[in-house]
Order: C-alpha cells, then structure tokens, then sequence
C-alpha cells in the first residue's frame, strides 16, 4: 500500500474546506457589507448589554487587540480556544473585548465553528450566522474529519483568525465540578497540526455568563438571568511555539508513513496529546488569574469522555457542596 505525502494531504484538505465555503459564503461587495452591518450590530448589542447591564472585567484585552490588528497585517492566522459556559459566549465575550473598529471590520474579525443543528435550522438562521462568519459544524458523532473543519482549516491558510470551543457543547456543572471544563475534542487538534501555515494558538478563560444564560433556567428577565453579574475574561499569552511546532512535525512524520493518509493509532495519539495540551493551557490562565477556585481541572478523570457520558456526578441536586464532593469520589 503506497504511504500518502503531506503535501497531497494539504492540498486535498484545502480544496475540500474552500468548497465548503463556497457553498454559503459569498465573496462580493453586497456580501461583504452585509457581514460588517452583521457583526458591527451584533458586537454593539453586546458591548452595551455588556457594559451596562452586568460587572464586565477583562484581563489583557489590550495586548490581545494589539496582537489581532497585527496578526492581520502580517496575515498571521490566529486560533483563539475558550471554555464554553453559556450559548452566548460567542457575541458578548467579543463585545465585551474588541474596538468598534474591529467589530465593523470582517477581514480583522473572528471566524467561528457554530453547531448546525443549533445555528442554521432555518433559511434565516443560515443567512445571518453566514454573515456573522459563523461555520456549521455537525455534532453528535461526525467526528474531526468533516468539511467544517477542514474549512477552518481553509481559513487559517488564508492568514485569518479562527475562533474555537473545543468542549464542543455548553458546559454549566453544578458543585464540585463548577468551573471545570471537559475534555476537548480533536476538532482544535486538527486546525493546530493542519494548518499549512503555523498559527499562534491564544487560551481564553471565562467565567460569569453561566449564570446570565443558565442552561437550567425556567424563568427569565429580558430573556435571560440575573443581571449585574460579575463577568470576567481572560486572555492569556500565545502558546508556547516550539512546543506547538514539535507537535506538527511528529504529526506531519506520522502522515507520511500512514497508507493513504489513514487516521492511524499514533496520528490519534497525537490528536489527543494535542488537545489535552490545550486544555491545560486554558487550566493555567484559569488558575493564574482566579488561584483561589477549586481545581479539580488536574482530575485525569475529567479529560477522559467516559467520565462526562453520565453526568449524574456533576448535576445532583439537593446536596451540600461536602455531600457533593463525597458523592463525586473528591477527597
């Protein structure tokens, strides 16, 4: 059986991810200013909603708008990754953190993975998640390799910035587990070691707006939950380049001797050892900025996925934080 170059690779995944993109984005004037009318209106909303109505702090939020109005004057593609407390985490963070200037301006502007079974269940629904550069992804067994991805990928080739949630799904655990985050998905692997073009990988913490947008809410004010919730967003450093870089080689040296490009055990290993690498990243800034939260994240319990298909550890009501702790086998 003949081993498959990286080169081959490379090429098919961006001809696959343009296609993709093809089929709902548009590259013309009309488009174009309908996805900065988009994204400027959206990010206004939350800005206010932000500012005004909630206790907003954000950490490093110079240093990373220095670092996105660079990245794209060099054209240096950008992978944010953040934890994913509510279904609005997308608009508010980035009203919240970036300039109006920013906002207004798409080729500057985040690129996202945005569930379809959520984000484009409608022709509408479609339309203004297109705009507001949005990519469906399918969930619930579609796995890594699919055209979404490999249209982030596409992207990053392009020198743009592509925002991620790796949990793939909004995570609110009750006590012990509050702030935790589960294992992350080989989604975030794939657009670090693929991209044709080295990325600067940037971890992003918050917390807060899990309790604005409650998955469990049954009644609401406005729409959503308490307001003058303290919120707060951290943007950490770039990580680290060298290690990111060794990743890429062992997995470029482990495509070529794959038949046909296969997704073998050792290209797997390196996709998990990635992702969790990541999640540490994210760990880190978690606890540099908020030490005195219960760290549980360390738990090898918590990145394994067997650990989460029963929550019943993680959502028990009626307990005690201790009875909680005790239930969840947490000494």
């Amino acid at each position: 059986m003949p081993t498959h170059t990286y080169r081959t690779y490379e090429q098919d995944t961006i001809a696959r991810g343009n296609a993709f993109l093809n089929k709902f984005t548009k590259n013309n004037l009309f488009a174009k200013a309908m996805s900065s009318l988009t994204l400027f209106s959206v990010g206004s909303i939350a800005k206010v909603f932000m500012n005004m109505y909630h206790k907003t702090t954000v950490y490093n939020k110079e240093e990373f708008n220095e670092l996105i109005y660079k990245s794209e004057k060099d054209k240096q593609p950008v992978i944010t990754v953040m934890n994913h407390v509510s279904t609005l985490d997308d608009p508010l963070v980035w009203g919240a953190s970036l300039p109006c200037s920013t906002l207004a301006r798409p080729s500057r502007m985040r690129w996202t993975l945005g569930a379809e079974d959520v984000c484009f269940k409608t022709e509408g629904e479609r339309q203004f998640f297109s705009y507001g550069q949005t990519i469906p992804v399918k969930r619930f067994g579609a796995g890594p390799d699919q055209p979404a991805v490999d249209a982030a990928i596409s992207l990053l080739n392009q020198g743009k910035w592509v925002h991620a949630y790796p949990e793939g799904f909004v995570h609110q655990p009750l006590e012990p587990f509050a702030g935790t985050f589960r294992y992350f998905r080989w989604g975030i692997s794939r657009l670090i070691l693929e991209s044709p073009k080295p990325a600067l990988v940037i971890p992003i913490y918050g917390k807060g707006l899990e309790k604005v947008y409650p998955e469990n809410m049954k009644s609401s004010i406005l729409g959503h939950g308490e307001f003058r919730t303290p919120i707060d967003i951290a943007f950490g450093a770039p990580l680290d380049s060298a290690r990111l870089s060794d990743f890429r080689g062992e997995w470029r040296d482990a495509l070529q001797g794959s038949k046909n490009g296969e997704i073998n055990g050792q290209i797997k290993s390196i996709r998990s050892r990635v992702a969790d690498y990541i999640q540490q990243g994210v760990v880190k800034l978690k606890m540099k900025y908020f030490p005195s939260e219960i760290n549980f994240d360390f738990d090898p319990r918590l990145r394994d996925a067997s650990f989460w298909s029963n929550q019943t550890v993680v959502s028990v009501k009626g307990l005690t934080a201790a009875e909680k702790r005790k239930k969840a086998g947490v000494v």
